[in-house]
């Protein structure tokens, strides 16, 4: 009964830890969640899919930290395909986590070298931000801009330059709105 609020402490724990700096003792906190969510999720995977996949992005972070940039992007990947399933059969509810899953994993493709697949990620990213955003302008206005950003910043990577100045503007324009 206790052992989903135990995951969710953990993955604070690991937050809160990295926040402090503690990034190599923040890890076993977000493996440990990552952990339980799996064994929860393997036993009632439409109560705890959701959790998993949070805990998956967490973890990812936390690897990411330390440089653990291989197993940061298997952790962002596999978060990635959960939402993009639990989009599909619920998209109203579960769309923005996508979309926040796959700018994670935009960032770890990026950490990695692999800039034309964190485009991919980041421009579908996007595409579900503007649309969300269409219909709730001032709760998803904010991650667009955000999406727009990453979207710049890849774009650039890969000598894009006129493309990203215009994903810059677009942000810009997004933020005075």
């Amino acid at each position: 009964a206790f052992r989903p609020d135990l995951a969710k402490s953990l993955n604070n724990l690991a937050n809160l830890l990295s926040d402090l700096g503690k990034r190599e003792e923040a890890l076993e906190p977000a493996q440990e969640a990552t952990d339980i969510c799996r064994r929860l999720a393997a036993a009632r995977p439409d109560a705890f899919r959701p959790d998993l996949a949070r805990s998956l992005n967490n973890l990812a972070n936390r690897l990411g930290d330390l440089s653990r940039r291989e197993e940061a992007l298997e952790a962002a990947k596999e978060a990635a395909d959960i939402y993009r399933d639990l989009a599909a059969a619920r998209p109203d509810v579960f769309r923005p986590e996508l979309a926040a899953s796959l700018n994670n994993l935009a960032g770890h493709l990026s950490n990695l070298g692999k800039h034309d697949e964190a485009l991919e990620a980041a421009q579908e990213a996007a595409d579900i931000y503007r649309d969300l955003a269409a219909a709730w302008p001032d709760v998803f206005r904010p991650d667009l801009v955000d999406s727009f950003n990453n979207l710049a910043i890849l774009l650039s990577s890969l000598g894009r330059d006129e493309e990203a100045e215009r994903a810059r503007q677009e942000a810009k324009e997004l933020g005075e709105e």
